[in-house]
C-alpha cells in the first residue's frame, strides 16, 4: 500500500510548501540564516496562516492560495524592515541587534543528511502505520475532523466557527489543520479523508523533525553525533507524534506540538539560554509575536505547553542574570525587583485562567486515574503509554542526559522534562484536587500531556548520549588499546566511539520490539478499527455510491454513532449529524425521536424540509454500542425497514441506505 502514497506526492509537496515556505521566506526576508531559517519555518508558517485566516474572514475574502501569498508578504515585508533596522544599528548595540556566529556554524552536510533521513522516517512511520492514502480513520473525533475539512472546501471559509458548524456548534475550534487541509482539497481535488492523512503525514515527516532539529542545534550546539541521536529519537519516540495520532485522534493538537520546539527556541534565544544567539532579539520579538497566534488557531494546549517549559528557563534566565549582578548592589537590587514582578505576573496571570470562559469547561474536564504511580513512572521512564511501545534504550539516555547537563548552563531543560513527567505522572495515576488544577488544561489526559515529552526528551537524549560518548572515550583513554598505532589511534577516537554508540541504539532498536515496524503497527490501530469500526470496507462501497443515487444537494441523515458520520464526505452530500456528539436543536431532536413519523406528523415532515433530507442511512453495527449509552439515543433512526416513504436504494456490509420520499407538513 506504501506504493499509493507515490500518486499523491503532488498534494504532499503542496501541503509541505504551505507549512514552510510562508515562514521560510518570512525569516529569510529578515536577513536569518538558512539554517536558523528552516527550523523556524513551520512555526511562522503556522503563524502566518492564522494571520491570513483570520483576515481573510475579517475582509470577506475566500480562504485559499491568494490569501496566504498576501499574508507571506505582510510578515516578510515586517521582517526585512526590522532585519534592514538591525543591521543598520548592531554597532551601537551588538549584543542585541548582532548575532553571535562565534560558536554558530551553518548546517554541516552530515547534519542535512541526518535531517532528511529522520524526514523520510517520521513520513515512512505514518504512511505505513495509516496503509493508503485513503484509509479511514476509526477513533472518535475522526469524523468531525474530516467534516470539518469538507465543510472549509465548500465554503472556502476556514475560520474557526466554520469548522466548530461541523460539530452543530458556533463556539472557537482551533481551525488550522482543516484550514491546510482544506486548502489541499480546493486546490487539487482530493478527498478530505486523503487530505487529513496528507496532513497527518506532513506533520510527522516535515514539521516535527524541523522544529526539533532548529532546538537541538540551539542548545546541544554543534556537535554532529549528538544531533544524529537526537534526530534519531524524534523518529523513535513515540510519544509524539504517533500517539496523538492514533488516540483521539488529535490531528489538531500533533499539528501544534510539532512546532513547539521552535518556539523554545525562540525563547531560549531571547533569554540568553543557548550557546549563542543567532538571531537578533528584535527579530526573535518579531517572530514571537508571529508564532502565538499560530498556535492559537492550530490548538491553545501548545501554548500551556509552551508556557509549562518556560517556566525553568524564566527561573533559569533571572537566576544567571543575578549571579552576574551579585556584585554590584544597584544590579542585583534590579533583578530581585525582575524576580519579584515576574513572580507578580505569574500570580495575575494564573488567576485570570480562572475567568477565561472557553478554558473553564476544559479544566473541569475529567479523566480518571489509569494506573499506579509505579507504572506511571515507568511510563515516563521509557516513553511509552498502554497505546505506544516503549523506548527504554532512549528513556536511559535521557536519564543520563538530565544527570548531564544538571549542573550547565541547560539544567533549565532537566527541569522542564523533570516538570512535564510529574504532570505526566499525576493525569496517569491521581484523581486529587491538585491533578486536576494542574493538568486541567490538557483535559486532565495522560495521552495529551505524555506527547510534549518528547519536545525535552529529544535534546536530553542528544546530552545523554555525549555524555556517554565521553565517559567511555574517557576511559579508553585511561586504558591503552594494545596493537599498532594507528589502530589504536582510530579505537580511542570520539568518532569510533561515537560510531560505536550509534551502533548499538540501532541494534537495539531497528531489529527489536522498539523499532519502526512496531511504532507504524500501533499507528494502524487507528485505522483497522481496533475491533469497532465506524465504516467497513462494504458499508464505505455503499457510501460511495451515493453520490450518483442520492438527489443533488440532498442531506443524509442517520443514527451518527453509525457510519452516517462519514457518508457525507464518502458521498459528497452533507450529513445532520457531523459527529456524534452534536449540540441539540429542535429539529434534530425532533428527528432523533421520530424520524419514521414523516409521513404521518406534519412537524416531522417540515424538518425533514427545512434540512433538506434526501437520504437515511441505518447500520446494525454502532460505534461504541456497549460502552456509550449515546448511542442508543435515536429511537426515530432505527428499524427502518417497511417505514412508509422510504425507498431502498442499496447496502453494503450492515449497512442499508434509503431515499427520503415526499411527504405534507
Amino acid at each position: 500500500m506504501l506504493s499509493e502514497w507515490f500518486s499523491m506526492l503532488g498534494p504532499i509537496a503542496l501541503a509541505a510548501l504551505v507549512v514552510t515556505v510562508p515562514g521560510l521566506a518570512a525569516a529569510l526576508a529578515g536577513g536569518i540564516r538558512f539554517d536558523v531559517a528552516i527550523g523556524l519555518a513551520p512555526a511562522l508558517s503556522l503563524g502566518i496562516l492564522a494571520i491570513a485566516d483570520a483576515a481573510a474572514s475579517f475582509l470577506g475574502m475566500q480562504w485559499g492560495l491568494p490569501v496566504i501569498v498576501v499574508g507571506t508578504l505582510a510578515v516578510a515585508v515586517l521582517n526585512a524592515a526590522v532585519g534592514l533596522g538591525c543591521r543598520r544599528a548592531s554597532h551601537r548595540w551588538p549584543h542585541l541587534l548582532a548575532p553571535d556566529l562565534r560558536t554558530g556554524r551553518r548546517l554541516p552536510w552530515t547534519n542535512a543528511v541526518v535531517l532528511v533521513l529522520a524526514m523520510l522516517g517520521g513520513a515512512y512511520v505514518v504512511a505505513a502505520g495509516i496503509g493508503a492514502p485513503g484509509a479511514i480513520n476509526q477513533t472518535f473525533d475522526a469524523p468531525f475532523h474530516v467534516n470539518a475539512i469538507s465543510i472549509v472546501a465548500q465554503t472556502h471559509s476556514a475560520t474557526p466557527s466554520t469548522v466548530s458548524s461541523a460539530s452543530g456548534g458556533t463556539a472557537f475550534y482551533p481551525p488550522l489543520f482543516h484550514a491546510v487541509a482544506g486548502l489541499l482539497v480546493i486546490v487539487t481535488g482530493i478527498s478530505p479523508i486523503v487530505a487529513a492523512n496528507i496532513v497527518a503525514l506532513v506533520i510527522a515527516g516535515v514539521m516535527w523533525p524541523l522544529s526539533i532539529a532548529l532546538l537541538v542545534s540551539a542548545v546541544v550546539g554543534p556537535s554532529r553525533f549528538g544531533f544524529a541521536v537526537a534526530m534519531l529519537g524524534s523518529v523513535l519516540i513515540s510519544v509524539f507524534p504517533v500517539l496523538l495520532l492514533l488516540f483521539g485522534v488529535l490531528w489538531p493538537n500533533a499539528l501544534s506540538i510539532s512546532v513547539v520546539p521552535a518556539v523554545i527556541a525562540l525563547i531560549a534565544m531571547a533569554l540568553g539560554l543557548v550557546r549563542s544567539r543567532r538571531v537578533p532579539l528584535p527579530l526573535v520579538l518579531v517572530a514571537g509575536l508571529v508564532v502565538m497566534p499560530g498556535l492559537y488557531y492550530a490548538h491553545p494546549g501548545a501554548a500551556f505547553v509552551v508556557i509549562a517549559i518556560a517556566v525553568p528557563m524564566v527561573v533559569a534566565a533571572e537566576a544567571a542574570l543575578l549571579a552576574r549582578r551579585l556584585p554590584s548592589r544597584q544590579g542585583r537590587t534590579r533583578v530581585l525587583v525582575l524576580i519579584a514582578l515576574t513572580v507578580v505576573a505569574g500570580v495575575v496571570f494564573w488567576r485570570a485562567l480562572d475567568y477565561v470562559p472557553g478554558l473553564a469547561s476544559v479544566r473541569r474536564f475529567q479523566w480518571p486515574a489509569q494506573a499506579s504511580p509505579s507504572a506511571a513512572l515507568g511510563e515516563v521512564l521509557t516513553l511509552a503509554s498502554p497505546l505506544n511501545p516503549d523506548l527504554w534504550i532512549y528513556g536511559l539516555l535521557v536519564v543520563l542526559g538530565v544527570i548531564a547537563v544538571a549542573r550547565t548552563r541547560s539544567w533549565w531543560l532537566a527541569g522542564a522534562h523533570v516538570l512535564l513527567a510529574g504532570l505526566a505522572i499525576l493525569a496517569i495515576a491521581y484523581d486529587t484536587d491538585l491533578s486536576q488544577t494542574l493538568t486541567g488544561f490538557w483535559y486532565n489526559d495522560p495521552f495529551r500531556i505524555m506527547a510534549p515529552l518528547a519536545v525535552t526528551a529529544v535534546p536530553l537524549a542528544a546530552f545523554g548520549a555525549l555524555a556517554w560518548r565521553d565517559s567511555w572515550a574517557n576511559w579508553l583513554a585511561r586504558h591503552p588499546v594494545s596493537g599498532p598505532e594507528p589502530v589504536a589511534r582510530v579505537l580511542r577516537s570520539q568518532a569510533a566511539v561515537a560510531s560505536v554508540v550509534v551502533g548499538l541504539i540501532i541494534v537495539v532498536l531497528v531489529p527489536g520490539t522498539s523499532g519502526l515496524g512496531r511504532i507504524s503497527r500501533a499507528l494502524s490501530g487507528s485505522y483497522a478499527g481496533a475491533g469497532d469500526q465506524l465504516v467497513s470496507d462494504p458499508e464505505r462501497t455503499l457510501y460511495e455510491s451515493l453520490a450518483s443515487r442520492a438527489p443533488a444537494n440532498a442531506t443524509i441523515i442517520g443514527n451518527p454513532w453509525s457510519g452516517e458520520v462519514y457518508a457525507g464526505v464518502l458521498s459528497g452530500h452533507r450529513v445532520v449529524f457531523g459527529h456524534m456528539v452534536v449540540p441539540a436543536s429542535p429539529e434534530r431532536s425532533l428527528l432523533a425521536a421520530r424520524f419514521k413519523d414523516f409521513t404521518t406528523d406534519p412537524a416531522v415532515c417540515a424538518a425533514v424540509k427545512k434540512l433538506d433530507i434526501g437520504i437515511v442511512v441505518e447500520d446494525s453495527h454502532l460505534f461504541w454500542a456497549d460502552r456509550d449509552n449515546r448511542t442508543r439515543s435515536y429511537p426515530g433512526l432505527t428499524d427502518l425497514s417497511g417505514v412508509p416513504g422510504l425507498t431502498p436504494i442499496g447496502s453494503g456490509g450492515t449497512a442499508k441506505a434509503w431515499k427520503v420520499g415526499a411527504c405534507r407538513s
